[in-house]
């Protein structure tokens, strides 16, 4: 049954990320215009929202397989080692590579630090549908 739940999850988190791709995308032009900000700044802005409508279902299914499934079944040691080792030997060394060194484009120095998700995403789906993040977080005693 967990791992029934655990697939309607995902798949539920895949259809929200869509849904909230499409909503960044027709929203992001109505949204930039009520800033009185350059053009520069709205440009790099109209960017990093198309990024972020890009990779929004990748993250919907990496949040809710860390957060929901895996955590909520007891296997709180995983999540916690992809979330920090995604931020230190991924999302940091990113940025600092494409943003002081590279030096390039802001929407693709976001998509480099959020680009652990596509590596995360691949051991949670394995670690969910091998079912060995199952367990009993209840107790009787009480």
């Amino acid at each position: 049954r967990a791992q029934k739940t655990a697939q309607t999850l995902m798949l539920m988190g895949v259809v929200f990320g869509l849904i909230s791709s499409v909503m960044i995308l027709v929203l992001r032009t109505p949204f930039l215009s009520i800033y009185d900000i350059t053009p520069q700044a709205k440009e790099a802005a109209y960017g990093m929202m198309l990024v972020l409508a890009l990779i929004q279902p990748i993250a919907a299914i990496d949040i809710i397989s860390i957060v929901g499934i895996l955590r909520g079944g007891g296997d709180t040691k995983l999540g916690l080692a992809l979330d920090g080792c995604g931020m230190w030997l991924c999302n940091i060394p990113m940025g600092i590579l494409t943003g002081l060194v590279l030096k390039i484009p802001p929407r693709l120095i976001f998509l480099a630090m959020r680009s652990d998700s596509f590596i995360k995403i691949f051991i949670e789906i394995r670690r969910i549908t091998s079912g060995v993040w199952i367990r009993t977080v209840t107790r009787d005693d009480l």
